[in-house]
């Protein structure tokens, strides 16, 4: 009797073993068998979006050359007021710039941000500053990068970054952009959103430059970006540029 039971026992830990030995087994021949599927439908896509990519391209070309669609460049305008705040949006086509005054009352004192819709090379967007509806919407980057700038306002001191091309992708290091008093308000408002003091806006900017110089800007001075340097300015010859200009 004894030898039945452990005759029994036996077979019953062999067959386990079997059995987990046949599943395992069949379990991996499944997931070898996914994978693979996983991998050739991953290379069949790649191949079938590759193809699908140079057919457009090719059939963009050909109706462009043979003057069948005309491509239409479309450029974003940010209107921005006196007190920094984005008021409109305009989009509009590049060939028809002059059209922007169409779209609000021109007596009113205004700022165009344009926010070019193609990234630059170092795949940031370039955000250039107009106190007038421009001719022509060409524009250059600047070769200055400063160190770092620092705002001093309400007792508190913030960074101010002029090029960002690894999250929010902006570049404000345009040639003739101006940082002024708009321009921080602006900044303040929309980039580090925090309120201000309309009828007391004091504050001052700390710059070390790419030469390593100290400089400090405060609410009646300017900076204009140049291609490979920078000039401060008052805001009155700052004005009187601008008049002519005009």
């Amino acid at each position: 009797m004894n030898y039945f039971i452990n005759t029994i026992k036996s077979l019953k830990i062999n067959l386990t073993s079997q059995t987990i030995n046949i599943s395992y087994k069949l379990l991996y021949k499944l997931l070898y068998a996914f994978s693979w599927c996983q991998l050739y439908l991953h290379k069949i896509n790649n191949y079938i979006d590759t193809k699908v990519t140079r057919l457009n391209t090719y059939c963009d070309k050909y109706l462009k050359d043979k003057g069948w669609i005309v491509a239409i460049v479309i450029k974003k305008f940010i209107v921005i007021d006196n007190d920094g705040n984005k008021i409109k949006t305009i989009f509009i086509e590049d060939k028809d710039i002059h059209a922007i005054g169409n779209y609000f009352n021109s007596s009113q004192p205004y700022t165009l941000m344009l926010c070019d819709s193609d990234k630059n090379e170092n795949g940031c967007i370039d955000y250039i500053f107009y106190n007038k509806i421009p001719k022509t919407l060409n524009y250059k980057l600047s070769n200055v990068k400063f160190i770092a700038i620092d705002l001093d306002y309400n007792n508190n001191k913030y960074l101010v970054n002029l090029k960002d091309c690894n999250y929010t992708y902006y570049n404000y290091y345009i040639v003739n952009n101006c940082l002024n008093k708009l321009f921080f308000k602006y900044y303040i408002k929309n980039i580090l959103n925090l309120q201000v003091d309309e009828d007391n806006f004091n504050y001052n900017v700390t710059i070390i430059d790419n030469n390593v110089n100290l400089i400090n800007i405060l609410p009646h001075q300017s900076i204009i970006i140049n291609e490979n340097d920078y000039e401060i300015i008052s805001c009155k010859d700052e004005k009187e540029n601008e008049q002519k200009k005009n």
